[in-house]
């Protein structure tokens, strides 16, 4: 198969052949690490990855077991001609060494260092990448690892480099708070001002998460820039900005210190439809939180806020309504849900949109406790002739059929099945993956009782039998002196006893009746 010119079935065939290869490795036949090795040198480019990938793998899984002559190899790949198999080795590199850290043993990684002065740009954010993870976890081990490399790469101009170096230095300054330093972040903050939107949106996330750390450890963060956002040129910025704010401000609240909600507040007076847009998206992050938090007086802020005239604010409140909604309902509520169930008749399509899907959500959650009027409203939806609530509804019944057939409701199993043929083909495909979900549980349950059942039979035929039954079973079993057939599934008899070929004792015939039948199935 690995020659066929068809690369998926090439792909498949050598996954295959990989995870056979390795139970014979892990198993101490070594001479199938050859084999794998071989694969990682074929012409074809699909085997190569697919081969890579099984044997960075078993490399690192060998290195961990202390065989250290496969860490030379592992390095090795990454001098392999083809950028991806470099990369797979890279990341198999980080996982060791994170092991190493994790036994006490400081790795170096002079290695993957040098690879940041790579001129190939995947090279450079993969050993970006990989530095942040062994220095963040260095850190939180107690020793500082010196990471000026990282922080003097801010000067190279390329916007992919800066989002990586963004992402991980963030990772190492919220390790080096953890352990009680105040890292420098003015390069990091910086970022928030570069040209290229998508550096600035990687910015405000990882900012977010420094400034979360900070307000844990008792210190108010400078939240300016992030409000001066609110005036970006790009929409998806406007809101990743606003966004963030809120869950900062929601941290602060938490903390007692209420004044960045006030300040908030006190924008919603501003006179530009756009940035109060934003102040609002804050708003209803921060409202969330704290009635999650038994802050009850927020929820009618929170409610009146889906009779904004603008239809972005209706859709954001729409969202923190219904997590607030299910968080009662998760303490064994019953919220009141007239306000959300209004806003199907609202005339923008996007918030009916917003409010099928959030209410198909809530309802999921009634019926998950057993409120058993709450899945036939979402039935009930199936019939509506608004489109996005039958997507939405049909949606959120294979999560909930599915929930409820694995805790052994098995009548809801064709109701599951009768969405296959929902005209939706997304509601079709996700019916799809949830049934074989379904069918493999039950087939791993079935498989776990018969290994039992195996186990106690094998037991059993090593047990000299007694008080013979009258009687066989010769349809499902075949039995002479050197093995026991059960279907196509054979065992060999222990051939130390002497047992008769045909006569078993009750039980271990109920046993190897149970088995036969379970094999069946």
């Amino acid at each position: 198969m690995l020659g066929n010119k068809d690369w998926h079935l090439c792909q498949t065939a050598t996954q295959t052949l990989g995870e056979i290869y390795t139970w014979f490795i892990i198993n101490g036949k070594r001479k199938y690490l050859e084999k794998l090795e071989k694969l990682l040198y074929r012409d074809d480019w699909h085997i190569q990855i697919t081969a890579a990938h099984t044997l960075a793998s078993v490399y690192t899984l060998l290195i961990k077991e202390g065989q250290d002559i496969y860490l030379t190899k592992l390095k090795n790949m990454i001098e392999n001609r083809c950028p991806e198999i470099s990369i797979i080795a890279i990341n198999a590199l980080t996982e060791v060494y994170l092991d190493f850290i994790k036994k006490g043993i400081t790795p170096d990684v002079k290695d993957i260092e040098s690879i940041i002065n790579s001129d190939n740009l995947s090279f450079q954010i993969a050993a970006i990448n990989s530095l942040a993870r062994i220095y963040a976890t260095l850190i939180k081990e107690g020793k500082i690892p010196n990471f000026e490399k990282l922080e003097a790469m801010f000067e190279i101009k390329y916007g992919r480099i800066k989002e990586a170096l963004t992402r991980g230095l963030a990772m190492v300054y919220s390790a080096l708070i953890e352990i009680g330093q105040r890292p420098d972040l003015t390069k990091l903050e910086n970022m928030l001002d570069e040209e290229d939107w998508r550096v600035r949106i990687t910015a405000i996330n990882a900012i977010t998460k420094v400034y979360i750390h900070l307000i844990q450890k008792g210190e108010v963060p400078d939240i300016g820039k992030l409000s001066l956002l609110f005036k970006d040129r790009y929409g998806p910025v406007t809101k990743t900005a606003a966004t963030a704010l809120g869950r900062i401000c929601a941290q602060l609240v938490a903390k007692g210190k209420r004044e960045c909600l006030n300040e908030l507040e006190g924008l919603l007076g501003n006179t530009n439809w756009f940035f109060t847009r934003k102040v609002n998206i804050s708003l209803a992050g921060v409202y969330s939180f704290l009635i999650q938090k038994g802050e009850r007086r927020y929820l009618n802020l929170l409610e009146n806020m889906l009779n904004d005239k603008d239809f972005y604010v209706c859709i954001v409140a729409i969202s923190s309504l219904a997590q607030v909604y299910i968080k009662f309902i998760e303490q064994g509520e019953k919220p009141q849900l007239s306000y959300l169930e209004s806003m199907l008749n609202h005339p923008n399509t996007y918030v009916r949109i917003a409010v099928a899907s959030s209410l198909a959500d809530v309802y999921s959650s009634f019926a998950l406790k057993g409120e058993n009027e709450y899945l036939e409203k979402l039935e009930d939806l199936l019939e509506s002739e608004n489109r996005d609530l039958v997507k939405a509804s049909a949606n959120s019944l294979v999560n909930v059929y599915s929930i409820l057939i694995e805790r052994n409701q098995k009548q809801y199993l064709n109701k599951l099945e009768g969405l296959l043929n929902n005209e939706d083909s997304d509601v079709s495909q996700a019916t799809s993956k949830a049934l074989s979900k379904i069918i493999v549980n039950i087939i791993e349950r079935k498989k776990h009782v018969l290994n039992q059942a195996l186990t106690t039979f094998e037991s059993t035929l090593r047990k000299k039998l007694d008080a013979p039954l009258k009687g066989s079973f010769f349809s499902e079993i075949k039995v002479n002196s050197n093995w026991v057939k059960i279907g196509d599934f054979e065992l060999k008899r222990n051939k130390v006893l002497e047992i008769p070929a045909c006569v078993f004792t009750k039980s271990s015939f109920n046993i190897i009746k149970t088995v036969a039948l379970g094999y069946k199935l």
